[in-house]
């Protein structure tokens, strides 16, 4: 702004609003997009585990046997714990 010019208050009040609530709500649309990301995982706890293993038992084993898809499940969860402790294992060596 140049020297002596007047500014209206309220409408910089107005804008610094508005533009606080637009980054608000692009912070909750980013978290709920990251959210489904991470929830598509396909690991057990998280909703893409039960859809990989239901996919997995239906379309390879040919199978809709409950304990097939428990079987993969288990098989998929211990997989994700193994990777789960080679990713923490550096920090204890």
């Amino acid at each position: 702004l140049k020297e002596g010019a007047k500014v209206d208050e309220q409408l910089l009040g107005e804008l610094y609003f508005i533009r606080n609530i637009y980054g608000f709500i692009m912070i909750c649309f980013l978290l709920s997009f990251l959210l489904a990301l991470v929830n598509l995982l396909p690991v057990i706890p998280f909703d893409g585990g039960k859809i990989a293993s239901t996919l997995y038992a239906t379309y390879f084993l040919q199978s809709t046997d409950e304990r097939a898809k428990k079987r993969i499940e288990d098989i998929m969860l211990y997989f994700f714990l193994f990777i789960a402790f080679l990713n923490v294992l550096p920090f204890f060596l």
